[in-house]
């Protein structure tokens, strides 16, 4: 598993919650989140979002017991969820009881020179039929997020501490 190491910051980049707030518009999803998981401190950052997570927004990070991302992450492949109640792998995530994350669509977000380090998402709260047009829209705004993340300050860091791991 890569180690993201501990990320400073978590006021996010005004360029990667644009970006979010680009796939809440065009897919109609009241939650978008560009994720990054770290390891270390067992959580997921959000270094872009839009929308709400409940009590966790101010934060802008969640633990990992809250996370959908890091099946993405590991997979490095598109995870579409339909309704997480009747997904026997999700329904006892605490992202559908406490969040209420009840359509989940996940594309890996890879960077260059580590790999899958996270998730770009979209979340409704109520059963939504991802189509394969939705994957593609979220897939074709990775290229930025994954932009966004390299010049960012906190990303730069832990991608140091990746290549030194």
């Amino acid at each position: 598993m890569r180690q993201i190491g501990q990320l400073a910051g978590r006021k996010g980049t005004p360029l990667l919650d644009s970006v979010a707030r680009s796939a809440s518009r065009i897919l109609r999803a009241p939650v978008a989140l560009i994720t990054v998981i770290d390891d270390t401190s067992e959580e997921q950052v959000f270094c872009g979002m839009r929308g709400s997570v409940g009590a966790f927004t101010p934060r802008r990070a969640t633990p990992l017991s809250h996370s959908m991302c890091r099946t993405v992450r590991d997979m490095n492949a598109v995870l579409r969820v339909e309704d997480t109640r009747r997904a026997p792998r999700f329904r006892d995530n605490a992202a559908v009881g406490e969040l209420d994350v009840i359509a989940y669509l996940g594309v890996p977000l890879v960077m260059p020179s580590t790999g899958p380090v996270g998730a770009f998402c979209v979340i409704d709260r109520e059963p939504r039929a991802w189509s394969d047009g939705d994957v593609e829209t979220l897939d074709a705004l990775v290229p930025v997020a994954v932009e966004a993340l390299l010049v960012a300050p906190f990303c730069r860091k832990a991608e140091r501490r990746v290549l030194m791991a």
